[in-house]
């Protein structure tokens, strides 16, 4: 007899509906599965409180007792997802005591075994939750013992097949928190053997779900990505959390991705089809995973956490940012970046509430703000835009260390220590060429600081930076050292700074960055060779000094030069004129000024040897490709002229 019959037919007088403890029951959970959590706890009591009076008139009643023991697991789910987990333990024991009563008295009873086994499963994942695993595992254990039994005695029956599969997920889930990986996988895989050949895939979704947050967890996204683009089909949408679990994780596994892809394309050097090709995809996986972080927080009949929608803003963000890594030009790569600021500032409203998240898009901010003026120095040229130049950069560092302050406080410690890095190397930049311009040795000395602190910070962040950035800021710092005992505490002039000019050039170049590298041309390339152009103008008519590469064809006065014959220069210039056309044989001239004025001795050498190459009949492109190699190693900074070297790279390619 249901609880409706009898409270009809022992009530006196015609019942009152709305005092029926089971209508009120089912009341409560519609509130429960909405999410209404305040609304739906009273009325949980209350049928409690109903359900109990009628067990007191009978105490030996298994419906009553069956109906007080759903009624207090129930509770015990609410207030776990109250987050009151101790009053919610209180619950579950009750109900398990009374559901092990029942069992007791009839051991056979299915419904019973499923009973228990279920109240076992909620106590599992509540101790879960407290952080108590061993007893978790017990408790789960003991669901999947019963839920087995279950399925022996009836191998074909489908809800056995997914309550055995459930508790195989819920101590795979256990597993994995343990950081027993393989185990997990093992219990998941058991699931989904039992799950995949039935008609309602959800278990299947579910199970394929966990997998691949699994893989996750392993930091392996790809893999990841696979499991859980399969496991979205399978799902039915309106199971809760399942389906806003699987958006969510199939959103951060797109992020990672993206992330990953993001971080290849910064360390590309050479290869810029392939950094272009790796910046597209990035951009295209954060946009998957705002798009899926979107979806699960836009879920009808669902209450979602704010962080989804910050997490959506922040991955549209880096969906626009990251294409800045393979953008040329500066002024696109300022639109861009002022799109990503906007996108960002989107954050801030979802994050109010939350200071940790705040914190978080605020360091995301101030970082976006930095790169927006390293790559606007290139746009302010000449006498009028040097000091907005010295501005910017200055900006940029006040912003990156704002970064870091955010970062730090959320322990983000390798973002923030790439952020201080950042911040130190554009000090250093600055310093060593104000140091040079104004001819004071106490800013050369400053810079040398300033790059040892960066190395410092970058080798905090090595997986963020990269091995090669750290070698090679510690080449500059040793170069600086090193030169500093060959002066002697004489004054050096501009022509001692080259070597470590060339040093800074190679790190601009490992750290990859083409906003960086305009920086450093625009910022001090072009003052560095102004000042050496400066220089051939005073010595012109007096000594040249050993080292130093002049182009022409007579010379007075000369001790121990390296010459770059003009005569040859202009045959080989001529000759590319007429094959390759005039772009790649002004490259030649400019690269061939740009070595003239470096006063690399080995450079010079190996670029008389290259036009000697190139005024053959037929020049052959190893020994060109060969030749080029080792004057770009004799003077890194030569690749500072991207264009005429990318134009001259056609002659042996």
């Amino acid at each position: 007899m249901s609880i409706r019959k009898w409270f009809g037919f022992k009530g006196k007088g015609k019942p009152k509906e709305e005092d029926n403890p089971e209508r009120i029951f089912y009341a409560a959970l519609n509130f429960h599965e909405s999410r209404r959590f305040q609304d739906a706890y009273p009325l949980y009591l209350k049928a409690l409180e109903g359900f109990e009076t009628f067990l007191k008139t009978d105490p030996a009643n298994s419906l009553f007792q069956s109906y007080v023991a759903m009624t207090q697991n129930n509770l015990g789910a609410l207030l776990h997802d109250m987050g009151r987990l101790k009053e919610a333990k209180s619950r579950f024991e009750r109900a398990l005591e009374l559901r092990e009563k029942l069992l007791k008295s009839d051991p056979a009873n299915t419904q019973f075994q499923s009973y228990v086994a279920m109240t076992q499963n909620n106590l599992g994942n509540l101790l879960s939750d407290m952080g108590r695993l061993k007893e978790a595992k017990t408790r789960f254990e003991r669901a999947l013992e019963l839920y087995e039994k279950l399925l022996k005695s009836d191998p074909v029956n489908s809800l056995f097949q997914s309550h055995v599969a459930m508790t195989q997920n819920n101590l795979g889930n256990l597993l994995r928190v343990m950081g027993r990986q393989e185990e997990a996988k093992t219990r998941h895989e058991r699931a989904l053997e039992l799950v995949k050949e039935q008609k309602n895939q959800h278990d299947t979704g579910w199970t394929l779900t966990l997998l691949g947050n699994l893989e996750l967890k392993r930091d392996d996204p790809e893999t990841a990505r696979a499991f859980l683009e399969s496991s979205i089909g399978k799902l039915n949408k309106d199971v809760r959390p399942h389906y806003p679990n699987a958006l969510n994780w199939l959103a951060l596994c797109y992020f990672k991705i993206g992330e990953r892809k993001k971080k290849e394309a910064r360390k590309e050097k050479r290869r810029e089809n392939a950094r272009r090709r790796q910046v597209s995809e990035s951009s295209q996986f954060f946009r998957l995973a705002a798009e899926r972080y979107r979806e699960a927080y836009e879920l009808p009949y669902c209450w979602m956490p704010a962080e989804l929608l910050i997490d959506a803003c922040l991955a549209d963000t880096f969906a626009s940012s990251v294409q800045t890594v393979s953008e040329e030009d500066d002024q696109r790569a300022v639109e861009l970046l002022n799109e990503s600021i906007e996108k960002v500032e989107e954050a801030f409203e979802p994050a109010k509430k939350d200071e940790g998240q705040r914190k978080r898009v605020e360091g995301v901010r101030y970082d976006l703000l930095a790169k927006r003026c390293i790559r606007s120095v290139s746009l302010f040229k000449g006498e009028k835009g040097k000091k907005k130049q010295e501005e910017l950069l200055a900006e940029a560092s006040d912003n990156l260390l704002n970064a870091a302050r955010n970062f730090e406080e959320l322990e983000s410690d390798k973002t923030a220590a790439s952020c201080q890095g950042c911040a130190c190397l554009y000090r250093g930049l600055k310093k060593f060429k104000d140091g040079i311009l104004s001819d004071k040795f106490k800013l050369i000395a400053e810079a040398h600081g300033e790059f040892k602190n960066a190395a410092s910070f970058y080798k905090n962040a090595e997986s963020e930076v990269g091995e090669d950035v750290i070698s090679t800021i510690n080449e500059v710092m040793s170069e600086m050292e090193g030169s500093y005992d060959k002066w002697e505490g004489r004054k050096p002039g501009i022509a001692d700074y080259l070597s470590i000019f060339d040093k800074i050039s190679n790190l601009i170049e490992q750290v990859s960055a083409i906003g960086l590298k305009n920086l450093f041309k625009v910022y001090v390339f072009d003052e560095f060779m102004n000042l050496m152009d400066e220089q051939r103008m005073k010595i012109k008519e007096g000594n040249v000094y050993a080292g130093e590469v002049v182009m022409g064809d007579k010379f007075e006065n000369i001790r121990d030069a390296t010459i770059i014959n003009k005569s040859v220069v202009e045959n080989s210039f001529n000759k590319i004129r007429a094959e390759q056309g005039e772009e790649v044989a002004s490259a030649l001239k400019a690269i061939a000024g740009f070595i003239e004025r470096s006063g690399n001795k080995e450079a010079g050498e190996l670029f008389d040897r290259f036009n000697e190459e190139l005024n053959k009949p037929e020049p052959k492109k190893s020994v060109l490709k060969s030749v080029w190699a080792g004057i770009e190693k004799a003077i890194p900074a030569a690749t500072a002229l991207a264009e005429p070297v990318a134009k001259l790279a056609t002659l042996f390619k």
